[in-house]
């Protein structure tokens, strides 16, 4: 257990080695659908890592170590979040896709980023180096705690970015990841535009708030972000790259916060499955991209006065 919460390295453990073993047994054993082996090495690694849990109507959490006293406040982050992006969806958020949403939404926060890449390596196909994850296909949610400064993103920021993920997937974009045609059209900007406006909400019920770092960033840059570059975005969304999220940021932040009848055509365009790229600035009542450009870089520049 003391070796489980203070180990520092990143590398994959005997960990990893126990759980492809474990896979193998299953395989010769004709059991790969249910996993035994697998799955017994799961549980009680979740249990050592693991050990409180706290609930709600629409949520499960379980974090370590054992002495952490501040289960609820994880678990209030993670459930006001959910219903304030429900609510920044409009009439949207109001009844999820048929099928698409499984509450109560399972939140696992591992003692450490250690515990956590071990978990992931061993357990799950993703990728270890992101500081959470939202896996529709469990409906589960990773991520871990972090000492001050040793990530980009605090734990809580983490959270409310991967619910606002779990929102979109139940109430937004219908389909999955790998359903033919789902990433048709390049839905990064919004997806994670959203996810990251919904980061920087550390108070739910007031106006949005900026995002401190993004702002900081865009108001750096000699050029403002190409909105029709931006859009069209798929870098680092569903192709290998390094997504721009200061700029989905920028545009998700000045629809929502002064656009919000723009942000209702492309939320209600998203979900009827009418969203077409071509016809973005029409669908926001611009009457071509470089009026709406000129618009949202406008608001930039009045933020980065500020």
């Amino acid at each position: 257990g003391a070796a489980l919460l203070t180990f520092l390295e990143s590398t994959p453990t005997t960990l990893t080695a126990r759980a492809a073993l474990a896979r193998a047994a299953d395989r010769l054993a004709g059991e790969t659908a249910t996993a035994p082996r697998l799955n017994a090495l799961r549980i009680a690694y979740e249990h050592l890592a693991l050990p409180l849990q706290r609930e709600s109507a629409t949520v499960v959490l379980r974090t370590g170590p054992a002495e952490a006293s501040d289960g609820d406040e994880l678990l209030a982050i993670v459930a006001t979040t959910y219903a304030q992006a429900r609510r920044l969806l409009g009439s949207v958020g109001e009844m999820p896709i048929p099928g698409e949403e499984h509450l109560p939404l399972q939140v696992l926060i591992f003692p450490g980023q250690a515990a956590y890449r071990d978990y992931m390596r061993a357990f799950t196909s993703f990728t270890v180096d992101v500081d959470g994850i939202y896996d529709v296909q469990q409906n589960t949610l990773y991520s871990y705690r972090r000492r001050d400064g040793q990530t980009a993103n605090t734990l809580a920021e983490t959270l409310r970015h991967e619910v606002a993920h779990a929102v979109t997937a139940a109430y937004l974009f219908p389909g999955q990841w790998h359903t033919p045609g789902y990433h048709a059209e390049p839905k990064g900007w919004f997806d994670e535009g959203f996810a990251e406006v919904l980061a920087a909400q550390t108070k739910p019920d007031a106006p949005l708030q900026p995002h401190p770092r993004h702002l900081a960033t865009i108001c750096a840059q000699p050029l403002k972000p190409a909105l029709a570059d931006l859009v069209a975005l798929r870098t680092g969304y569903d192709q290998y790259g390094t997504f721009d999220y200061p700029a989905a940021w920028a545009l998700m932040h000045f629809l929502l916060a002064e656009r919000p009848a723009v942000a209702a055509a492309l939320i209600s365009a998203w979900r009827n499955q009418t969203y077409h790229l071509s016809n973005w600035p029409t669908l926001g009542g611009w009457s071509d991209w470089t009026s709406a450009e000129s618009d949202w870089h406008r608001a930039i520049e009045r933020w980065c006065r500020l």
